[in-house]
């Protein structure tokens, strides 16, 4: 399907509100200030104007508008085997949600994630040509807990060649990836160039910078690869419950993560994102589905391009646990709304039960969900040729199209989405329920599926996790 460049006007904020919204969270990081628990950062930032008392650093409006102003508007992501998606060329490009504890089955229970699945999931989304780039879709949680992370990076990097997002929780994981990437690239040098891996930055909310945040912060810049900000409130526990006190506060902490970005490395790509999510106050629990969510990551397009940076979010999750109605419409609500407003990047595929569960025919159905919004999005094209004026001429009053060239020749068009999935025939014909297609299709995929990653480049990156692993 063709890339999105062209988005639709939506926007849930006027540009009244983004420069309101923009201007509260400058005053809290220059006021408030944020708590920065890397003494070496925070003497940096004093270094350059900052304003230190003790572990809290307040940054003048200045310093980080001039910070922004350095980060570069267009962000490439390049795949190991030459292809690339760029913010240059359109929008609407989605991966996998990251980071999914448990696994969905085909039969409706649910189990913890293991490394096999994190491969299984990984080897669908590379097989599925609108999985743009790769998020760890799952957490290898059979083996010792300590090295999840380095065994998540191992299944992920040894089964696609798509450039990755990694969500490392440490130094060690962060300089694994770092590890495969250069590996992969040839030459530190190299990977710089072309970066086939970025990381994504996580402060914790409310204003903390953590110690190992900054430390994955500054081995990333250390590589010039792209950093992705992610921050994670929750509404009505980590940030204020009204949806744009929300935004201000993690609004600011993206602020906080790309002003360092700059300062350290300027022009190093930096993508501004919000992973913000929503607290269900009746049941205390987090929720990923709201309407509300979905208002509050659609505010990430006009925040990060008032700043004239991409943009980044979630979209297309649920708080269902199964593949229902309820999955439905939530997740096309999110991809859709998203698409319309023009963001740039976009995770979810795959995820259900608030983050917590993913399956590989609920990978395969958002991508048939992503599909339809992306077509969606395409609208209709009126041209000589699709106004067929030549074929309704052709055949005539009381007619028939099916045998016609202008039918024959638009059937291998992208007149329509290439969906594979959803039922178009009543169950008495041979109708299927979608999730009964897809999990024949997820095995149909995975039988026929060759990795893009050769067997020789496989151990080279098993070998540089096993020296940081054990078991």
């Amino acid at each position: 399907m063709p890339a999105l460049n062209t988005p639709r006007p939506l926007s849930v904020l006027s540009p009244d509100s983004v420069t309101a919204i923009q201007n509260a969270s400058l005053r809290v990081l220059e006021r408030l200030g944020v708590k920065v628990v890397d003494p070496g950062v925070r003497s940096m930032l004093q270094e350059v104007g900052a304003a230190v008392s003790g572990e809290v650093v307040r940054l003048p409006e200045k310093l980080v508008i001039d910070a922004l102003s350095k980060s570069p508007p267009t962000v490439t992501f390049y795949n190991r085997d030459g292809g690339k998606i760029s913010t240059q060329d359109g929008f609407g490009f989605h991966s996998p949600a990251p980071s999914a504890i448990a696994i969905m089955e085909s039969g409706g229970g649910r189990r913890q994630s293991t490394f096999d699945d994190v491969v299984n999931l990984t080897r669908l989304a590379d097989a599925l040509p609108g999985i743009d780039f790769i998020s760890p879709p799952a957490i290898a949680q059979d083996c010792p807990a300590a090295y999840t992370g380095v065994r998540t990076a191992e299944a992920v990097f040894c089964n696609t060649n798509k450039f990755c997002l990694a969500f490392p929780l440490n130094l060690g994981e962060a300089y694994s990836w770092l590890a495969m990437a250069e590996s992969a690239a040839g030459s530190a040098r190299q990977l710089r160039e072309k970066p086939t891996i970025g990381f994504a930055i996580s402060p914790i909310s409310p204003l903390v910078l953590a110690k190992e945040t900054s430390d994955i912060l500054m081995a990333g810049l250390e590589h010039g690869i792209p950093i992705v900000t992610v921050p994670g409130g929750m509404t009505g526990a980590t940030t204020p419950y009204s949806l744009a006190g929300t935004l201000v506060v993690d609004h600011a902490e993206a602020l906080l993560v790309v002003t360092i970005a700059q300062i350290i490395r300027p022009s190093n790509p930096c993508v501004l994102g919000l992973a913000t999510a929503t607290m269900d106050m009746r049941s205390g629990n987090i929720s990923l589905g709201k309407p509300e969510r979905t208002l509050i990551l659609n505010a990430v397009t006009p925040l990060a391009h008032a700043w004239g940076l991409p943009g980044y979010a979630p979209a297309g999750l649920t708080d269902s646990f199964g593949l229902d109605i309820q999955a439905g419409a939530e997740k096309m609500m999110s991809l859709l709304t998203h698409l319309q407003s023009g963001l740039e990047f976009g995770a979810g595929a795959g995820r259900y039960e608030g983050g917590l569960t993913t399956s590989l025919e609920g990978l395969l159905i958002d991508h048939e969900l992503l599909q339809m919004a992306r077509r969606h999005m395409l609208g209709i094209r009126v041209d000589e040729d699709t106004l067929a004026e030549v074929a309704i001429t052709r055949v005539g009053p009381a007619g028939n199209f099916l045998s016609d060239t202008h039918t024959v020749r638009h059937l291998r068009s992208d007149e329509y989405a290439p969906l594979q999935l959803f039922n178009r025939r009543p169950k008495s014909s041979g109708g299927f329920l979608v999730s009964e297609v897809a999990h024949q299709k997820a095995a149909e995929i995975l039988a026929k599926y060759l990795s893009p990653v050769t067997e020789a480049q496989q151990v080279e990156y098993q070998q540089i996790i096993r020296a940081r692993s054990i078991g």
